[in-house]
Formats: C-alpha cells, sequence, structure tokens
C-alpha cells in the first residue's frame, strides 16, 4: 500500500493512547511547519510524494524516513546527498530520536516534540546504552585527531633540525665590530718595516662564527660588514580537527543534483526517449536509484519512473518491518521488491541482475533461513527444510541454509 499524503490521517484508537510525537521546523525553509508522527513511517523530502515535505534545493527528493513503533522513534538516511544530522552529528544508521533533537535535513532543521516537550530526557535500557557509545565513540574520535595533530607539529618542528628554535636563529644579533689593525712589524731581510692589518670576513652561516684572521696587502683594505642573521620562520600550526557537520552548515554552495543537465541532452532540446530510459535502467542497475529516478522523471518516462520508486518504497518498508523484527511482513515487502526489480532489468537487454535486486535477494535468503532454523529448533524437520530451500533459491551460495539441507540428507534437491 503506498504511504499516504501529508494531509492524510493514519491514526486509530490505538493512537489516542499513545504519546503525541510531532516533527517542527524550527529554522530554514518552512520554519513553523510542523508533521504529527504516527504509527508507521513518515517519509521526509523534497518530492510531492513524501509525508513531510522540506521545499528546499539541499534536500534529496526522498532524504529521510522515521518509524515508528509505540513511543519508540527511529530514523534513517535515504542515502540522501548532503547527509541527515542528528545533534549536528551525521548519521550512517538507524538512529533512535528523543524529546528535543534535533535533525537538520537539507537547508532545515526540525525538532522532535514529544507531548508538547522539547526537554531531552536520558533514554532508558538499550536506547541509553546506544547514546553512551555514541558520545564515547565521538569522544575517543577528537582525543585521537588531537594526538594525530600534536604528532604532526612535533614532527615538523624537528624536521628543522636542532638548530631551529636556537637563540640565534629566533632574535637577530647586533652586527660584528670591526677587528682592530695589527701592530707593523719589521723584515730582517730587507730592513723595511711592512704594516700589516687584519679584516674580519663576512660570516658565511652562523652569526657568532668569525673566520681566522689572513695577511693583507700593502694597503689595509675595508672591513665587509657581517649581514644580519635572519630570524627563522616559526612553524605554522595545524589546523583543528573540523566536523562534517561544521563543514557543512559553513557552505553556502549546495552540492550538485545528480539530475542530468542541459549540457548532455542534444542541441535543441531533442532527447532520444529510447536511449535515456535505456541509460536510466544502467543506473538503476548499477545501485544509483536516485539518478534513474531523477532521470526517467526528466524525460517523462512514468512508467519507468514509478516502477523505481515502487521500488525505493517496498524495500523502505521491507527494512523498516525488519528493524521493528516483523519477519513475515519484511518477507512479504522484499518479495514486492524483488518482483519490481525483475519488471525494471526485463528492459535492460544482456543484464539479468541489478546491485538492488542482489541486496533484496540476499536479505530474502537470510529471512527464510532464520525462519527455517525457527522451525528447526521446533523439531518441525518438513517445514524447515522448506525454508531452507527457499532460501537458496534466492542466493545460492547461502551455506547455512545448504548445511542443515545436508543433515536432512537433502543435499541433491540444495544444489
Amino acid at each position: 500500500m503506498a504511504p499516504p499524503r501529508k494531509s492524510g490521517r493514519r491514526g486509530s484508537s490505538v493512537q489516542s493512547r499513545l504519546s503525541l510525537i510531532h516533527l517542527e521546523i524550527d529554522s530554514g525553509p518552512g520554519r513553523g511547519e510542523r508533521m504529527e508522527i504516527l504509527e508507521g513511517q513518515t517519509t521526509i523530502g523534497r518530492a510531492d510524494d513524501c509525508n513531510f515535505q522540506i521545499d528546499s534545493d539541499a534536500a534529496s527528493r526522498l532524504h529521510a524516513t522515521v518509524f515508528r513503533e509505540g513511543d519508540t522513534v527511529v530514523i534513517r538516511d535515504e542515502n540522501s546527498h548532503n547527509g541527515t544530522f542528528v545533534n549536528e552529528v551525521e548519521i550512517d544508521e538507524d538512529t533512535q530520536l528523543l524529546a528535543g533533537d534535533k535533525i537538520q535535513v537539507g537547508d532545515s532543521v526540525l525538532c522532535l516534540v514529544i507531548n508538547g516537550s522539547r526537554k531531552r530526557e536520558l533514554p532508558s535500557g538499550s536506547a541509553q546504552s546506544q547514546r553512551r557509545g555514541m558520545f564515547l565513540k565521538n569522544v575517543i574520535g577528537f582525543v585521537a585527531a588531537m594526538a594525530i595533530c600534536t604528532s604532526l607539529l612535533v614532527f615538523g618542528l624537528t624536521r628543522l633540525g636542532g638548530e631551529a628554535l636556537s637563540p640565534d636563529e629566533v632574535v637577530p644579533q647586533p652586527a660584528l665590530p670591526e677587528a682592530p689593525a695589527a701592530a707593523p712589524q719589521t723584515s730582517e731581510s730587507t730592513g723595511a718595516s711592512q704594516a700589516q692589518t687584519t679584516a674580519p670576513a663576512a660570516a658565511p652561516s652562523a652569526p657568532a662564527a668569525v673566520q681566522a684572521p689572513s695577511a693583507a696587502p700593502s694597503q689595509p683594505a675595508a672591513p665587509a660588514a657581517a649581514p644580519a642573521p635572519q630570524p627563522a620562520a616559526p612553524a605554522k600550526p595545524l589546523p583543528p580537527p573540523v566536523s562534517a557537520a561544521s563543514v557543512y552548515r559553513q557552505s553556502d554552495t549546495p552540492l550538485p543534483s545528480r539530475r542530468p543537465s542541459a549540457e548532455s541532452r542534444p542541441v535543441g532540446g531533442k532527447v532520444n526517449k529510447a536511449k535515456e530510459e535505456k541509460r536510466a535502467r544502467s543506473l538503476y542497475a548499477q545501485g544509483d536509484i536516485q539518478g534513474a529516478l531523477d532521470l526517467a522523471e526528466s524525460i517523462g518516462a512514468s512508467s519507468l519512473a514509478g516502477r523505481i520508486s515502487s521500488f525505493q518504497k517496498a524495500e523502505g518498508a521491507a527494512r523498516a518491518a525488519f528493524s521493528f523484527k516483523k519477519g513475515t511482513e519484511a518477507i512479504q515487502h522484499y518479495e514486492e521488491a524483488f518482483g519490481i526489480d525483475e519488471e525494471i532489468m526485463s528492459g535492460l537487454k544482456g543484464e539479468s541482475e541489478s546491485v538492488p535486486g542482489r541486496r533484496v535477494a540476499r536479505a530474502l535468503s537470510q529471512l527464510y533461513q532464520k525462519a527455517g532454523e525457527s522451525y528447526f529448533m521446533k523439531h518441525d524437520n518438513e517445514r524447515a527444510a522448506m525454508f531452507f530451500e527457499r532460501s537458496l533459491e534466492y542466493d545460492s551460495s547461502n551455506a547455512a541454509s545448504r548445511s542443515f539441507l545436508k543433515k536432512f540428507g537433502r543435499d541433491t534437491a540444495a544444489e
């Protein structure tokens, strides 16, 4: 069943007994708008069919999905261009939300409100452990980054050599005074006195080093001025580590969209629809689902765009059911997604499987394997074998299912 629009009501009599939970945009595009989070899933993004639409070019068409079961609320980033941030930390896995949590989607910052309260409260049980683990992970990462920066700074200073920080290099030294002229000497062989003078030579490197005096000609030479030493340039400190969230907040330029640019199209606006539709299917087969959807919509391939969008929704519903340990419901949605994948790939000649299709097939194989193991523990070997065989239909490399079938003497059927 397709998810309801933003204006739809999805509640029931059970909903009235649960906490009132909604998302409200605190800043950015759509400030002040709110969306009630009911049982099931709520999609957030730029597309018109999202339950909570964000009017921002920095938001992806399907940016994130919020799942609710009872009073438990979980958010998942849907491979968005700019990422989803919870309390200024980018998430890469399902994250439980609490009252007062700030969720950044594109240029908008949303706040989770529970029963009218924005006050953050410490979670209990496994949620508390999860938050504590995330906090420790961030602290350890920061300490490690600072240790690396300190090591690099010390290494850079030591490369300057032992004299890099000496006072002679840092503080300019005054010029050396002229050496006094030597007393005239008398030569016994000629009887004539010749005056000999000495002059200091220019210091080539260290300002304190002076060359030994040498014999000068009959006329005293003008002493050469010793160049004043130049202060050594201080080492530049390494910049502190910067988080991905702060970089995103300081950037005024949105990331480029995956939508095909006009430069890639023929002159005159003419588009070879069949060729572009084939390219959209190829993008889907390579795993770029959002890019394939954008391209299909841009060329007016509404049928293909609808199939790709249906695959996204079916896979998202299956992952949500799996997160809440609803195995039967997850299998139903994954089966639906697998059938849609076969329809999309049927229009791409020479290709039999796709990256999304393999992902769904592996998920189905593991779910059927778990079902078989459950019946095996109940000593219902006949039904267990049926589920193990079904598991191998989706992934023939599932070693666990093959091993169980060998125990039942059905290794031939598993081949």
